[in-house]
């Protein structure tokens, strides 16, 4: 069961090598004006994943710590939060971060939550400890042959979904052409069932 008085959350970048940061944020003497013209500030370059609440708040990905899975003490245990970060973020986005090396504590943040009621039980003020993780993301790659796996897989989903979609729009087309046929089979369907015997 999760406790609210810890939580882990993971910044995970993506970024091009230095030599490549160098050449789209900052002039060279050997490259040429073409390049030169199409520039981009380096915080465009670098890019984080996050999640989404709703449909326009951003957040950090991760969750809260669970004693029972994680281990008893994030005070005085540093890999216990860490246990935290992992679990959740595959939970969420299906990322496995165990085989992160690095884990630097990038913020720690506490919050003074108010007494409350949650599913009828009275939760006391407490402080909610929030810790930002910078995992070593670079040793998550997967090989070649393991990108190509993944992505046969994916393309595999998206194509069952999107089949899924289709059928379930060619059943409500066909059911808007011919409404009086669907009207009288209801009809029909709600006869039988009150015509049905019953045995005691």
């Amino acid at each position: 069961m999760p406790d609210h008085l810890y939580s882990a959350k993971v910044m995970l970048m993506a970024s091009p090598s230095m030599e490549d940061l160098y050449h789209k944020s900052c002039a060279l003497a050997e490259d040429p004006q073409e390049l030169r013209d199409g520039f981009q500030h380096p915080a465009r370059l670098v890019k984080f994943l996050v999640g989404m609440k709703g449909k326009d708040e951003a957040m950090a990905i991760g969750g809260h710590w669970s004693p029972s899975l994680d281990g008893p003490d994030p005070e005085k245990d540093p890999s216990v939060l860490i246990k935290t970060a992992i679990r959740c973020c595959k939970a969420l986005t299906g990322i496995d971060l165990s085989v992160c090396t690095q884990w630097y504590r990038f913020a720690e943040i506490r919050y003074h939550r108010p007494e409350e009621t949650h599913k009828g039980r009275t939760v006391p003020a407490h402080v909610e400890t929030v810790v930002l993780f910078f995992p070593d993301v670079w040793h998550c790659l997967p090989t070649r042959s393991e990108w190509e796996t993944l992505s046969r897989g994916y393309k595999q989903q998206l194509v069952e979904k999107l089949q899924g979609e289709r059928k379930e729009a060619d059943g409500e087309q066909a059911l808007n052409a011919n409404p009086f046929f669907y009207f009288r089979f209801s009809q029909a369907q709600e006869h039988r069932h009150k015509c049905t015997p019953h045995t005691t």
